[in-house]
């Protein structure tokens, strides 16, 4: 059960990581965080 917990956690921050590098490559992170 632990090994699957963190597998999943690893899983949801490379997506986040993915999901970041999308983002503040076609708009400036902190414009987001202003508006």
């Amino acid at each position: 059960m632990k090994s699957v917990k963190q597998d999943f956690i690893k899983e949801m921050l490379a997506c986040l990581q993915f999901c970041i590098k999308g983002i503040s490559a076609h708009t400036d992170p902190l414009v987001l965080l202003e508006s």
